[in-house]
């Protein structure tokens, strides 16, 4: 599966470019998580970039900071997370596959703990994981609702009770796998 890490908070809507909490993680650059900061070091495949506002088409051309948001553009944080912003819900992209992320332990763990620090700033109410190729992140990025996006999530792929449940082997001879659903992110304890 060539699918990335997507992450989808639910949280008051950012409605306007001055937000306070955008204001504050432009501000910063970063989400402030050192496990995450530890895990993008040269030679892990990933590393830190510069945070920038950029185009959500391609994740490459760099833009000047818009007047207004939509889903058209997306703040990169110094971690790599890409923001987009939808009518109550903030989505993250990363760029770490998301093979690794559901096998590895201490990626998990990271990624986690970058999405912790989001709900914080947020202050989300509720958050999933799941992966680029899922129905709620296409759902999320056409500007519709947390939970239209969930319920299309629910209806097409299904929700799993551990993050484990998201790694299913389908012939371990031919190393082949599949992974569908979403988890539902419990930000007070690391529910694995």
């Amino acid at each position: 599966m060539g699918s990335h890490f997507f992450g989808l908070l639910k949280c008051d809507k950012v409605s306007t470019i001055d937000d306070a909490r955008l204001v504050r993680l432009e501000t910063m650059g970063h989400v402030d998580s050192r496990h995450l900061i530890d895990m993008l070091q040269p030679g892990s495949g990933y590393c830190t970039v510069a945070s920038a506002w950029i185009s959500a088409m391609d994740y490459s051309e760099m833009i000047d900071r818009p007047h207004l948001i939509t889903s058209a553009q997306c703040f990169r944080t110094k971690e790599g997370l890409h923001l987009t912003f939808s009518s109550d819900s903030v989505g993250i992209w990363h760029s770490l596959r998301w093979s690794q992320f559901i096998r590895d332990p201490d990626w998990q763990s990271a990624m986690l703990d970058g999405c912790r620090r989001l709900c914080a700033l947020f202050a989300a109410e509720d958050a999933i994981v799941t992966h680029d190729g899922s129905p709620i992140r296409r759902t999320h990025l056409q500007g519709d609702c947390f939970d239209e996006a969930v319920g299309i999530g629910l209806r097409e792929e299904g929700k799993v009770a551990t993050i484990s449940e998201l790694y299913t082997v389908i012939d371990e001879k031919a190393l082949t796998w599949d992974s569908r659903g979403f988890w539902q992110f419990p930000r007070g304890r690391e529910g694995k």
